[in-house]
């Protein structure tokens, strides 16, 4: 197999042509490698970019998933290409310094990590892993822009709930007559494009069919691949991606719709899903958060069940209000009677 690997430094190529993200990271001074469940040889952290992801994102998900890198922080060194049999693909290469570590998660393919002083000769991408070491070696540290990460145990562990409730997911008919209620009230039409945000199962895609609605495009987006399993189970022609609305996604189009319906008691940074709302909207487009419950019998359903939410599950009025002007988000409407809900709707600004 013929290889051909070329260094571009950070300017190009553009930031939509990146496939890989690779890693070098140190941790007390020991660079670490792993290997792969089933193989003999090691390798540095790094893996495919996973659509609409953010390269830092990207690059700080696989750090996790490949070390089990808790705190740390993360720098681009360059961009690169590898030509193999022809076909080229592109990287970006990152210098990582970690500053706290937990336990390697055991649901990815690394089965063992080790830190070290030189890298061992057995190495899984030889050539590529020796040119990209020798960048890394002469890169110049001084004046380097960090983006810091800390990864939270609670998202994995919520992965892992969900992923083993999905088999039996059961939504309840308070739930569903809710959910029903909402969509008829937006007036969603066959010409829209909605975002379903921590979309479980597809309680809103099954609202949707069963009104005879079908929209010029639905994608539902959640952190279970189990959860989403279930929902092309159902509707096979659903466009799914499992990903994190709490990481910072673009998609090269616009949503007219993007709900988070009863699941927001699962998000912590509300600042970074205003800005995922407010990036991916049209102009004049809806951003609905929605509870089947509200805020009062979402606090009682908790205590019969013994959860203790560190925070408000739904978040306060003036929380609420503080956000849509941060976000540039009006009209807003927001109702916690029967069930609670927030519309705001994306500012049409002049430039626009």
């Amino acid at each position: 197999m013929d290889s051909l690997v070329e260094v571009y430094g950070l300017d190009h190529p553009e930031d939509k042509e990146i496939q890989f993200v690779v890693m070098f990271s140190k941790y007390r001074g020991r660079w670490g490698v792993g290997r792969q469940k089933g193989k003999t040889t090691w390798e540095v952290q790094g893996g495919h970019r996973e659509l609409n992801e953010e390269l830092n994102e990207a690059a700080a998900r696989e750090l996790y998933e490949e070390s089990g890198a808790r705190t740390f922080r993360i720098t681009p060194v360059t961009k690169y290409s590898m030509t193999v049999d022809g076909e080229k693909s592109y990287g970006l290469l990152y210098y990582c310094e970690i500053f706290e570590l937990g336990e390697l998660p055991e649901e990815f393919e690394i089965e063992e990590i080790r830190w070290v002083d030189s890298f061992p000769e057995n190495m899984t991408y030889g050539n590529l892993h020796r040119l990209l070491f020798k960048t890394i070696q002469q890169w110049n540290i001084e004046g380097t822009t960090w983006d810091n990460f800390t990864m939270r145990e609670k998202k994995r562990e919520d992965i892992k709930r969900f992923d083993q409730l999905a088999p039996h997911w059961k939504n309840t008919t308070e739930s569903i007559s809710v959910a029903s209620r909402m969509i008829e009230s937006l007036e969603i039409s066959h010409h829209h494009k909605i975002l379903d945000v921590a979309a479980g199962t597809g309680i809103l895609l099954s609202v949707l069919a069963a009104k005879g609605i079908s929209p010029n495009r639905y994608v539902a987006i959640d952190l279970s691949s189990k959860m989403l399993e279930q929902l092309t189970d159902e509707f096979p022609q659903a466009e799914t991606y499992c990903m994190d609305f709490e990481n910072k996604i673009k998609f090269d189009f616009c949503f007219d719709y993007i709900i988070i319906y009863d699941s927001i008691p699962h998000f912590d940074n509300l600042d970074r899903i205003f800005a995922n709302a407010r990036h991916n909207l049209k102009p004049g487009g809806k951003f609905i958060i929605a509870h089947s419950r509200t805020r009062v019998g979402l606090h009682a359903h908790h205590q019969r069940i013994g959860f203790k939410s560190p925070r408000e599950p739904i978040p306060s009025r003036e929380r609420l209000i503080e956000l849509s002007f941060k976000y540039d988000f009006s009209n807003i409407e927001e109702s916690d009677e029967e069930f609670f809900y927030y519309l705001g709707v994306k500012t049409i600004n002049v430039s626009q």
